[in-house]
């Protein structure tokens, strides 16, 4: 199945360099399309061959970087480029409570553990 054949469950995400890599894999384990900047072998890119990266995989891009990114939306807006998104977080501790730990799936060898 190819990337544009995957079910979408709302947006496909590509993660910003300074997202946690750990993030597009727990997102991929729970159905939804995601990929880090690392998985996409992205890391040292500028912001805009990330934007461009993610705009040609049609996926929104996460980022916590407003400074860059906001700037960039609007030099896309008024050049009539298209993009999947930019979405805009605050940026918060991996360790942060209401984010479960991924545990990858174990399959259940005929009952035995």
């Amino acid at each position: 199945m190819t990337p544009q054949e995957t079910p979408r469950l709302f947006v496909a995400l590509s993660t910003d360099e300074d997202v946690t890599a750990d993030l597009a894999p727990a997102l991929q384990w729970r159905g939804y399309r995601a990929q880090s900047t690392a998985e996409a072998n992205n890391l040292g890119i500028s912001d805009e061959a990330q934007l461009i990266y993610a705009a040609e995989q049609g996926m929104a891009i996460l980022t916590y970087n407003a400074q860059d990114f906001v700037p960039l939306a609007r030099t896309w807006y008024f050049a009539s480029r298209e993009h999947a998104g930019i979405i805009l977080s605050e940026q918060f501790s991996q360790r942060h409570p209401s984010i479960p730990e991924h545990k990858p799936h174990q399959p259940n060898h005929g009952g035995k553990q």
